[in-house]
């Protein structure tokens, strides 16, 4: 395969049989798939996934199918952080003598919005705000239990008061809906993918004093305590 870069036209060879390719066919979205050449960016090889949240990268070995010159292979840089070789950002265009040659590189899908697959109506979706928090200890024996994960909670909306008995009722889908998460990573990635706005409220870890049991009977002036 050639692919036009900073440089010119570079040649690629198919990926050896290793484990880390696999064949399937091509199906390029404009949207969603963004393809690049091993050539331009072959430190990524080392690199199967990204971070959570961000673009998902698989190598994946096209064959002989046919690939139009209208697809774009781009360097992204701003987010996994790499350049080309020539330390150049640009677009890289399959040359169309060669199109149908052997395609070897990387299918860039973006899990980071799913807003037109979900179904959500907008005013949930572009109108909301949500807030990640863990939550605070409580007074029970095992309060600590329940500050080990993070939680999206949603803005109140449509509420109101029955006027017969004094309940309160609402109309909103999400606001008594709380969400779990095993790190902060995850509960942002997940209002990203949603299109939430969110604020980040940061956890409080208070250090434990050092203290025994028996320091509550001790009549000591520094450790007892006045019953009085």
């Amino acid at each position: 395969m050639h692919a036009e870069g900073p440089g010119g036209p570079t040649a690629t060879s198919p990926p050896p049989a290793d484990a880390l390719y696999s064949q399937r066919s091509l199906e390029v979205s404009k949207i969603w798939t963004r393809f690049h050449v091993t050539e331009t960016l072959p430190a990524l090889f080392s690199e199967p996934s990204l971070k959570p949240g961000f673009l998902s990268a698989q190598p994946v070995f096209l064959g002989t199918r046919h690939i139009p010159a209208t697809i774009g292979l781009f360097v992204a840089r701003r987010i996994v952080g790499r350049t080309t070789p020539n330390n150049e950002e640009g677009v890289f265009s399959v040359s169309p003598d060669t199109s149908s040659s052997l395609a070897v590189g990387y299918l860039w899908r973006d899990y980071r919005d799913i807003t037109s697959l979900t179904g959500v109506p907008e005013e949930h979706i572009k109108t909301r705000k949500v807030r990640i928090f863990v939550p605070t200890k409580t007074a029970m024996q095992s309060g600590v239990n329940g500050t080990k994960k993070w939680k999206i909670d949603f803005d109140t909306r449509e509420r109101w008061e029955n006027p017969l008995m004094g309940w309160a009722s609402t109309a909103d889908p999400l606001s008594n809906m709380v969400l779990n998460f095993s790190s902060k990573e995850d509960a942002i990635a997940f209002a990203e993918k949603n299109g939430w706005s969110y604020d980040v409220t940061e956890k409080r870890s208070s250090k434990p004093r050092v203290k025994s049991y028996g320091a509550n009977f001790s009549w000591d002036k520094r450790t007892r305590r006045s019953a009085k």
